[in-house]
């Protein structure tokens, strides 16, 4: 999950929590005005092509940088069949979110208020934050992967002084987890700033990080060739499959952003293709790196290694693509973490803005917890595993298909006579569907 919220709902976003803070304003009137900026931001903006990379681009993260290691362990042909599975149950179930909804409606939680009630939408954002959070921490795990080793590497090359290496767990001197004590330091001025509007100018170095890398997992793939009998094809290890299951579950989540994306779509009849297209160009990018990923590291993988660069020797070359994907992953992480808020606050102050000690003691919980995982030196693997499996059911299986079958019964219903459990002004479900 690379960028969690399309640029137009972020702004969206910033400028309805700007009419909740007005206090001179009704709630009447806040109401009003929210709509309307609801409003103004929906209409028919981007072509089918567009919509496919946006689809992608929001998909593609932080996995990357785990998944040369993950396909040499579970296996390279048992984690393109696996990859091509989750691919297939995800697309499907993203598929009945927005079968559903309709073109006045801005997002997800317009179509659950509809069809499934406000507690069926308390549920969705609760459950969309837990995700947010779990992934924050990730984000600022693997940030503080990439730069400690770039800032040790230099360190060394440019003196005599030799830093503690990333699995060590160092606090009388400057180490991988007093790295992490200034980030979050960082991150906390990151996190409290109203306009968002210039991080989001740097968005487009995560489509540059993402290629660097591709580059760089394709020439030492190349230049590992020699050790490709060392290749591991098939993996009978059903822990294996579970780790690799979970990061999928993660790394094809878009379900609590789809409706944003698809909405702006130009054809709206060409939804169900273009979100096959954008799942299938996600699919195939995570199937290109993590096979040169695995070839690249056939033969020299160790315990402990928790990423792809992990297996190879620094370098300027190392040190210079973890720079650009810490920047990538420290531009990311605010607006992961603004997100992961604005839903937990749409529950706790629907109409009104967070007092400003809530809203600082949820920063200060969040990085407490991302920088305790930080520290700990936890698994990326195995925390994206655990996310995507846990933090994903809720948002990726249990709304979309109680969402669908909820609307299949008041269908049925209708046919059966039952005319007062359907509203097709309040309440209409779209059963059919070309997907």
């Amino acid at each position: 999950m690379a960028s969690v919220i399309p640029d137009d709902e972020l702004l969206q976003a910033e400028q309805i929590d700007k009419i909740k803070g007005n206090r001179s304003l009704s709630r009447e009137v806040k109401r009003s005005l929210i709509s309307e900026v609801k409003k103004s931001f929906t209409g028919h903006k981007n072509s089918s092509m567009r919509t496919i990379f946006s689809i992608a681009n929001t998909m593609v993260g932080s996995a990357i940088v785990v998944f040369g290691l993950q396909f040499q362990k579970s296996g390279i042909f048992s984690s393109l069949i696996t990859m091509v599975l989750m691919c297939v149950i995800t697309t499907k179930t993203c598929a009945l979110e927005i079968r559903h909804f309709r073109l006045d409606e801005s997002d997800f939680p317009d179509i659950l208020n509809r069809i499934l009630g406000k507690k069926w939408n308390t549920i969705f954002a609760l459950s969309s934050f837990i995700l947010l959070f779990l992934v924050g921490a990730i984000y600022f795990t693997l940030s503080m992967n990439m730069l400690y080793p770039s800032i040790k590497f230099i360190i060394e090359s440019c003196s005599s002084t030799v830093l503690p290496g990333l699995g060590e767990r160092v606090f009388n001197g400057f180490s991988y987890q007093y790295t992490g004590m200034i980030g979050s330091v960082i991150f906390f001025f990151l996190y409290n700033l109203k306009e968002l509007r210039i991080i989001l100018k740097f968005s487009v170095l995560g489509i540059m990080a993402v290629a660097i890398f591709v580059i760089y997992s394709i020439v030492m793939a190349f230049k590992n060739i020699e050790n490709i009998s060392n290749l591991h094809y098939f993996d009978t290890d059903p822990k294996n499959y579970v780790v690799l299951l979970g990061i999928y579950s993660l790394s094809f989540m878009i379900h609590n952003v789809i409706v944003p994306i698809m909405k702006n779509n130009k054809e709206y009849k060409n939804n169900n293709r273009d979100l096959a297209l954008g799942y299938g160009l996600t699919a195939g990018t995570y199937g290109f790196i993590g096979t040169f990923g695995a070839i690249a590291v056939a033969g020299l993988t160790a315990d402990g290694q928790n990423t792809f660069f992990d297996v190879f020797e620094a370098s300027w070359i190392t040190c210079t693509i973890r720079l650009f994907l810490f920047v990538q992953l420290s531009t990311v992480l605010p607006i992961i973490w603004f997100v992961a808020r604005s839903q937990l606050f749409s529950v706790i102050y629907p109409e009104t803005i967070a007092p400003a000690y809530v809203f600082q003691g949820v920063n200060i919980i969040f990085l407490l917890f991302s920088l305790m995982v930080q520290m700990f030196n936890v698994d990326p693997s195995v925390m994206i595993s655990i996310t995507g499996a846990v933090g994903g059911f809720m948002l990726m299986y249990v709304i979309p298909i109680k969402l669908h079958m909820d609307c299949i019964a008041r269908a049925l219903a209708r046919g059966s006579g039952k005319e007062n459990l359907i509203d097709n002004n309040t309440n209409g479900c779209n059963i059919k569907s070309n997907f």
